[in-house]
Order: C-alpha cells, then structure tokens, then sequence
C-alpha cells in the first residue's frame, strides 16, 4: 500500500509504521506445572481461523498443536480436536507462548510485506517464532537468528520437526528475538518514529 500510494496520490507522503509489542504485557512468564499441561504443545498458533489459515494448519495434523483463537461461525471447522475456540490474550498469551515449543505464525495473504502484531508479540514474549517469509522481516528481525522463516507448508514441517528435536536452538533464537522486540519493537518505539515524522 506505502508502495501503491506513494506512486499514484502526489499531493501527500507516506510512510509505513509497523505493528509492536508491549514490554509490560509481552515478556516471559514462569510457567506453573498446570500452565504447561494446559498450554503445553508442539506447535501452537493464536489466531481467528479463517480457510487460508485452516488449510495450512490441516497439513501440521502430525504434530500436537493448539489453535487458541476465535472460530467464525461461517467457517466450515476440519481441525477437530487441535482448535480450542478460546481467545488468549494477555498473560494467557504469553503462557500460551511460552508453554508451545513452536509458535507458528500464518501471515494473512492481505499483509502481502507487512508483519503482523503477532510477530512482535510472540518475539516479545519469547517465543520460538515460525513466520511466513516476506521480505519486511529483515528489516525488523534477523532471519535465522531472532525468528525462524518458511515459504511453504512443507517447509514448514521441516523445521517444526527439526526444532522440536533441537529446542536449545530453538530457545536460544527465542531470546534473540525476544532482546530485539524490547530494544527496537515497542509501542514507544513506534510512537517516537510516528511524532518525529508528524513534527520532523
């Protein structure tokens, strides 16, 4: 869209300003024995379901995964038994985070090269992220190194299943991440950049 419009509309600039996260809110838990068993799993993801994220989380059925998030009532449900129907947020979000080995995060195609507020806030947390790549994460996170990236379902699999089998990896880019969302992803970050180029 900054892309678009800055092309086709003269008469005013743009600028894009990505989503964040909150320190207070996003950042690590202790996690209880009832909190593990609760929101312990291999792969997590929170969300509203919708059919694009449904069919993608269709094929992760090899794996035990938790989709904590709302379920539309238009949406024909197929992932019985892996949808929890409840919305996290708050510390229930961190815990849910945090207790999951994987955080997979499906971008919505309608983000095309944005991130969603989820990105930040699962790194915020400290959880392990999986993300679809687009080309904006280099500009926030380090590939490979704070976050982990995939370009299809298969892809996807791949690397669920190589970070369960190697979680001190996968803990060590979670605190990565997690030191970057705090340093350079917070809403006063976010509303720093925006005063400065509303008064710059």
């Amino acid at each position: 869209m900054l892309d678009l419009f800055s092309r086709m509309i003269a008469s005013t600039k743009f600028h894009y300003l990505p989503e964040a996260c909150n320190p207070r809110v996003h950042r690590p838990l202790p996690l209880s024995s009832a909190d593990r068993d609760q929101y312990g799993c291999d792969a997590m993801l929170a969300g509203t379901l919708y059919y694009y994220r449904q069919e993608i989380l269709e094929q992760l059925a090899c794996f035990d995964l938790k989709v904590w998030g709302a379920q539309p009532d238009w949406l024909v449900h197929r992932l019985l038994g892996k949808s929890t129907g409840r919305y996290v947020h708050g510390d229930d979000k961190v815990r849910a985070a945090l207790a999951a080995k994987v955080c997979v995060n499906t971008l919505h195609y309608a983000e095309v090269n944005g991130l969603n507020c989820r990105a930040f806030e699962i790194a915020g947390c400290g959880g392990f992220q999986l993300v679809t790549n687009v080309p904006v994460i280099a500009d926030h996170f380090e590939p490979g190194s704070e976050v982990v990236t995939f370009n299809s379902v298969a892809e996807l699999v791949e690397k669920i299943t190589y970070y369960l089998r190697n979680p001190n990896e996968a803990a060590a880019i979670a605190a990565r991440g997690q030191v970057r969302a705090h340093r350079d992803h917070t809403y006063e970050h976010r509303l720093n950049e925006l005063l400065g180029i509303a008064l710059g």
